[in-house]
């Protein structure tokens, strides 16, 4: 068990060097996940890096989309990955580094000038304190599938992005990130057969995963919410946080989707919710999401089979499996000038 640099901190929490986590379980990961979106649509970019320490890699991505002149866009994916040590304490793979400049205020994110097309200086900087999530457990025939923690933080980045040669200025870029830690299903490779197919409600009538850091002027927050594919819901997380510290837990969301005729491609998401207290107001805060910036192959999104974070011969990372039959996957969004209120009831 080698030492690194964090072996000289305070914080051991277990009679190992930091280069041991806690469990053998091949799927142990820690990863730390970015977006930044340009309101006026000139960048929309989601980047991240995955440590997994009993696979020994470290692996990242860098996803970046850009308008083009009849219209459309043009997006690039680029993936990274090497093996973890014996560089364990260098934040880096390949070209991308990713460094804490100041605990949950500022990180610097940098992809170097290489034979890519790519290269970008960012810094995000926080508009609201981190938001802890609830503990994500289950157990299946004894075995734990499931058991993860994640922080969710909505900030601005600043900086630079060139691509294919054009530089992109950033400056009061919406961005939020993420950083979660421990144990989920299909990362390392497919999961141990253990006895019957599962049959579970969610596999019958699939399912639906929303994950949404929000921001408005004053105020923003972050909720999470887990459907079945029939609507019911089976978990909801979320607070409503000012830049103050203070906040409001979320007592009630709901979401409806706009798809495009014959398809399960969404069009729209509308959603209406309400916190502690907020019923003193007379109000309740709703959104609508349109599908106008949507960046695909980038490992979380359901049905993209080959698009996780890394080289086919370097897993494991970000699975690119289905979360349900219609592979409805996470998004995310700024509500800013969506944001209105109405009346309650």
């Amino acid at each position: 068990m080698p030492l690194g640099n964090l072996d000289e901190t305070l914080r051991h929490q277990l009679p190992q060097t930091f280069d041991t986590v806690g469990t053998s379980d091949p799927r142990f990961f820690d990863r730390y996940w970015f977006s930044c979106y340009n309101p006026s649509g000139a960048v929309t970019m989601i980047l991240g890096m995955g440590l997994y320490s009993n696979m020994n890699v470290l692996d990242g991505f860098v996803a970046c989309q850009v308008p083009q002149a009849d219209g459309g866009t043009t997006q690039r994916n680029f993936r990274y990955s090497r093996a973890l040590r014996p560089n364990i304490d260098h934040p880096g793979v390949g070209p991308l580094a990713i460094e804490i400049l100041e605990p949950f205020k500022r990180v610097g994110i940098a992809v170097e000038a290489s034979d890519q097309p790519l290269e970008l200086e960012l810094e995000w900087r926080s508009f609201l304190p981190p938001k802890e999530e609830d503990r994500h457990f289950n157990r299946l025939r004894g075995r734990v599938t499931t058991d993860y923690l994640r922080y969710t933080q909505v900030g601005s980045m600043e900086g630079s992005v060139t691509l294919d040669g054009k530089t992109y200025q950033l400056s009061h870029c919406w961005g939020a990130r993420d950083h979660s830690w421990g144990v989920r299903p299909q990362t390392a490779g497919p999961e141990p057969v253990t006895g019957p197919a599962q049959t579970e409600l969610s596999r019958q009538v699939g399912s639906v995963f929303y994950w949404l850091p929000f921001s408005c002027k004053d105020f923003g927050g972050h909720l999470q919410i887990h459907m079945l594919g029939n609507g019911a819901q089976t978990y909801l997380d979320g607070v409503i946080q000012w830049p103050d510290g203070s906040e409001r837990k979320v007592t009630q969301a709901n979401f409806e989707v706009d798809f495009h005729e014959g398809t399960r491609r969404w069009q729209q998401h509308h959603g209406r919710f309400s916190w502690q207290g907020s019923h003193h107001h007379g109000s309740q805060p709703r959104y609508r999401q349109s599908h106008r910036h949507c960046l695909g192959g980038i490992g979380c999104q359901g049905g993209l089979r080959g698009a996780s974070y890394h080289r086919p011969a370097a897993r494991p990372a970000w699975h690119g499996g289905r979360n349900g039959p219609d592979g409805v996957g996470r998004w995310w969004a700024r509500l800013g000038s969506w944001m209105q209120s109405s009346q309650a009831g």
